[in-house]
């Protein structure tokens, strides 16, 4: 790769960003952009920081599981599976979604956000879990909102800086992620939805939709939120909201394939 500058800790590798170099780990994007022949990210060069040790591990406490942003996915998927309370049920289905084994392997999730293609499969799951992003950048350490870094579908990194870690904090529920393809598991996505759900006594108490790929971006889908919220669980409810979703897609979108995966997710949710 041209221009790569390997980091030895994220302080180097912010300060290579502010002077318009990319930070890349896995490097599945750029590949897959060379792969169709489409032009790079425009940037002075790149900055590896695959090998900052404090960026790709995940550390579990009491209130909350940290993940690195470094971490790959296959690692995230294989490590959230054992988390039996299926909290993040969401983000350990949307690791195991994206591509093939090979690709999750090298593909990280910091990587994921900072991509936020409009088919993503972990941004939604994110979303849904009202994750907080760690950054590093010109003034230090800060934690933000999922929803407060991405702006209009697009993260916010002006002015450098880089990812450095996820944090889900415990809330209860349950949660999930699942999408709908052309012809398979590998073709581009219909549509996607990832589906956060508190119940206590068959009563909606909170909730948290995302959507990908046939919204024009990802997108948290708070009016159909507020149509389940105090709700008793069914497929009437959902299908309701579900529908309240499909109006936020796209106008070439298939609304029905959005419907169908939202109104699965939030059947295994309350389940």
């Amino acid at each position: 790769m041209m221009n790569a500058i390997k980091a030895e800790n994220v302080y180097e590798a912010s300060v290579y960003t502010g002077k318009g170099y990319i930070p890349v780990a896995g490097r599945t994007y750029i590949d897959a952009l060379r792969s169709a022949g489409k032009d790079l990210p425009a940037g002075n060069g790149y900055i590896d920081i695959s090998e900052i040790q404090g960026i790709r591990g995940i550390e579990q406490y009491d209130n909350c599981v940290c993940i690195g942003a470094a971490a790959t996915l296959s690692y995230i998927s294989d490590y959230l599976l054992y988390d039996f309370t299926g909290e993040f049920n969401a983000l350990c289905l949307a690791a195991m979604a994206v591509g093939n084994e090979s690709v999750r392997k090298r593909a990280t999730i910091g990587g994921s956000i900072a991509v936020c293609s409009p088919a993503s499969d972990i941004v939604p799951a994110l979303l849904a879990l009202n994750a907080k992003i760690e950054l590093m950048g010109p003034d230090g350490i800060r934690i933000t909102d999922i929803s407060g870094f991405l702006r209009d579908g697009r993260p916010a990194l002006s002015g450098g800086g880089i990812i450095t870690g996820v944090i889900l904090y415990r809330r209860g529920g349950r949660s999930t992620y699942e999408k709908e393809g052309e012809r398979g598991a590998f073709e581009r996505a219909k549509a996607g939805a990832a589906v956060w759900l508190n119940v206590k006594d068959v009563f909606i108490e909170n909730a948290a939709l995302a959507a990908s790929s046939a919204t024009p971006s990802v997108i948290r889908l708070e009016r159909a939120e507020n149509a389940l919220k105090g709700r008793k669980t069914g497929n009437e409810v959902f299908l309701n909201a579900a529908a309240i979703a499909a109006e936020e897609a796209k106008e070439d979108a298939d609304k029905e394939a959005l419907i169908r995966v939202l109104v699965s997710c939030l059947k295994r949710a309350a389940d």
